[in-house]
């Protein structure tokens, strides 16, 4: 979500400051990979500049100097962990919420696909589901059977209930039709598991991320290869999961 919010942003080069600059990627220095795009595409911007001689190299300086933080995180959820959440799910009473955490959960997909799926992106008879990746065309992931009878579920749930809507979290009050996150519940979930470590001077961070399921699950495929990787996570391609056995090399 960072990094759909600050991809929004606009930032005449006339107004943007090395000191607001530096204050920019200091709001993001805890999500590395947003703060390393975030640099990347500004030098990229300012490189263009200095050559279409839109500015000199001198005033440039300062934002192509910048450096990456390069740091890769690879954090899998523990078998313990997992069980603990959904030890904790099934008592919860937001229904949505625990349908939520196993579509996430299953590691399949990327952050904010979730809440925007549809039951006409399902397959239900064939137990596939088509997404759409970053800046790419669609693609099916097949999945856990489990999963599906869940989706199946929910659909006969919302015909009795008489709802319309395709999206499995619709909701009235939204823009796009469905809802934004659970962040609120997951947070309550880690907080009350005790999945958190404070700092020194009284930050809290969670020990995961959502993302982290994706991690997972590519730690239990580990031994596959390429192609059924990048099936199982959605990639158009294998490069992405090359770079990533690359990166990981605790896991390697």
């Amino acid at each position: 979500s960072a990094a759909s919010d600050v991809y929004k942003r606009q930032e005449p080069y006339c107004r943007f400051t090395v000191k607001r600059y530096n204050a920019y990627l200091s709001e993001f220095k805890d999500h590395v990979g947003v703060h390393d795009k975030i640099l990347s595409r500004i030098k990229a911007a300012f490189n263009y500049a200095v050559a279409e001689r839109m500015l000199n190299a001198e005033d440039a300086r300062p934002f192509t100097l910048a450096r990456r933080i390069g740091r890769e995180r690879h954090v899998e959820v523990s078998e313990t962990d997992m069980k603990s959440m959904f030890t904790h799910l099934a008592d919860h009473e937001n229904q949505d919420f625990i349908f939520f955490m196993h579509l996430q959960s299953s590691g399949h997909f990327r952050g904010g696909q979730v809440m925007s799926l549809r039951f006409s992106d399902f397959d239900l008879a064939n137990s596939y589901v088509r997404v759409k990746p970053k800046r790419g065309k669609e693609v099916a992931i097949q999945l856990p059977t489990d999963l599906t009878k869940m989706v199946i579920e929910r659909q006969n749930q919302f015909k009795a209930r008489q709802l319309s809507s395709d999206y499995i979290f619709p909701s009235a009050r939204s823009k796009t039709g469905h809802m934004a996150n659970f962040d609120t519940h997951w947070n309550d979930m880690l907080s009350e598991l005790g999945l958190y470590t404070i700092s020194n001077n009284g930050k809290i961070t969670n020990k995961y991320r959502l993302h982290d399921f994706r991690e997972t699950l590519l730690g239990r495929l580990w031994e596959c290869d390429e192609y059924t990787l990048a099936s199982a996570l959605g990639h158009l391609s294998i490069h992405a999961i090359k770079a990533y056995r690359k990166a990981n090399v605790e896991r390697a």
